[in-house]
């Protein structure tokens, strides 16, 4: 069977696809663990090792998604992680007043 396609749309065996790139920055993180009784130091590692994982389930086969790819839309890494929090505080005084009411 013959390839009916134009010359320039048929695949060049010789190249790959290029890979979603990851972007990492440590200050994007430090927020979540500023009230944590360890240096900066212990801090950055902590975030290190946690990237480091991360980038162990990549290399696992989980497939890294654009993120126009896996939701269709743009996102703020600060927005999406804030939006999954629980206040644990106001959560137990809001069950707390609810159960005197």
């Amino acid at each position: 069977m013959k390839d009916t396609r134009p010359p320039d749309t048929i695949p060049n065996p010789y190249t790959t696809p290029s890979q979603p790139t990851l972007r990492f920055d440590v200050n994007d993180w430090l927020p979540y663990i500023e009230d944590e009784n360890a240096s900066y130091e212990q801090k950055i590692e902590l975030i290190e090792t946690l990237w480091a994982i991360v980038i162990g389930f990549v290399d696992l086969g989980w497939d890294i998604k654009s993120v126009n790819e896996s939701c269709g839309e743009d996102a703020d890494l600060y927005t999406l992680l804030t939006s999954g929090m629980v206040d644990l505080e106001n959560a137990q005084t809001d069950q707390t007043e609810g159960r005197h009411e």
